[in-house]
C-alpha cells in the first residue's frame, strides 16, 4: 500500500522490500552509517511444516541478499 501511495504521487515511503511500481532503492543513511534492519523468524520447533518453513526461509533470504 505504501508503495502504491508514494509511485501514485501521494507521499514517501520505507519499506524493507524490494521497489514495486516504479519506484526505485535508496539507502538511508545517518551519521553514524548506513541504516540496517535485521529480520527474523520464529515458530514452534515440533511445527508439522518445519522443514519446509526452514527451505522458505532459506530461499527467501538468497533472494532478498540479491535486492
Amino acid at each position: 500500500m505504501a508503495q502504491a501511495l508514494a509511485a501514485a504521487g501521494q507521499g514517501e515511503c520505507v519499506v524493507s522490500g524490494p521497489p514495486a511500481f516504479g519506484l526505485h532503492s535508496a539507502g538511508i543513511r545517518a551519521t553514524t552509517g548506513a541504516l540496517e534492519a535485521s529480520l527474523f523468524a520464529g515458530w514452534d520447533p515440533e511445527h508439522y511444516a518445519q522443514d519446509e518453513i526452514c527451505s522458505f526461509l532459506d530461499r527467501l533470504t538468497a533472494w532478498m541478499s540479491t535486492r
